[in-house]
């Protein structure tokens, strides 16, 4: 399906963003934590662009599909995040966050499978 793929390809490009930026911050504790909070925030992003692309999606198949890969996005994100958060202590509001929000799509995800 198509938008399964353009959230796929927003994700993707997100997260290699946020890789270069962390690389780019040459181990600098704050710098890091403020690229972690940037990712959250398009996380939450990709959230909404989602749901809206869900609510309009007439086949509830198709909607399964879409929080489906939403879910493996927060996946992503999170193990990230939370190997950042060990490697440099940073503190883990960020990953406790898209830990809510992957539980909420997991249960739209639930929802609408046929």
């Amino acid at each position: 399906m198509m938008k399964t793929k353009v959230i796929k390809t927003q994700s993707e490009y997100a997260l290699k963003k946020f890789e270069e930026r962390v690389g780019s911050a040459r181990d600098n504790p704050g710098e890091i934590e403020r690229e972690v909070f940037r990712l959250e925030s398009q996380l939450e992003q990709l959230y909404s662009f989602t749901a809206a692309v869900a609510r309009r999606e007439p086949d509830v198949s198709n909607t399964a599909e879409l929080w489906d890969g939403f879910v493996k996005t927060c996946d992503l994100f999170a193990g990230r995040i939370y190997q950042l958060s060990q490697q440099y202590s940073l503190g883990t509001a960020t990953y406790d966050s898209i830990l809510y929000i992957r539980s909420a799509a997991e249960e739209l995800r639930a929802l609408h499978v046929p």
